[in-house]
C-alpha cells in the first residue's frame, strides 16, 4: 500500500522517490520463535532436529544479512539514483 501512494505521490507531485523492497532479513536478536525459516533452521540445528522444508523443496528465497540490509538502504537513500520516469499504459 504504501509503495502505491508513493508512486501516487510522484506522478501527482513530480517529487523523486527511492524504493526498496526487503524480502527475508535475518541476524542477531531474532527470536528463536518467529516462525521463519532462519530461525527455524538453526533452532532444529542446535537442538540437533530434522530441518523442516515445505513444499516440494524447488522454492527459492533471498536472505539478507540485517547489516547489509541497513548498509544497502542508506546506500539507496544517499544516492542520486531515483525514480524519474513511469511510462503510463497506454
Amino acid at each position: 500500500m504504501a509503495e502505491s501512494i508513493f508512486f501516487d505521490y510522484f506522478r501527482t507531485h513530480d517529487i523523486n522517490i527511492k524504493i526498496a523492497r526487503i524480502f527475508i532479513s535475518y541476524g542477531p536478536y531474532m527470536n528463536v520463535d518467529d516462525g521463519r525459516v532462519v530461525s527455524n533452521f538453526i533452532i532444529s540445528a542446535l537442538r540437533d532436529e530434522s530441518l523442516v522444508i515445505n513444499g516440494n523443496g524447488n522454492q527459492t528465497r533471498s536472505f539478507c544479512y540485517i547489516d547489509d540490509l541497513i548498509n544497502g538502504i542508506i546506500k539507496l537513500m544517499e544516492s542520486g539514483l531515483s525514480l524519474i520516469h513511469i511510462s503510463e499504459p497506454t
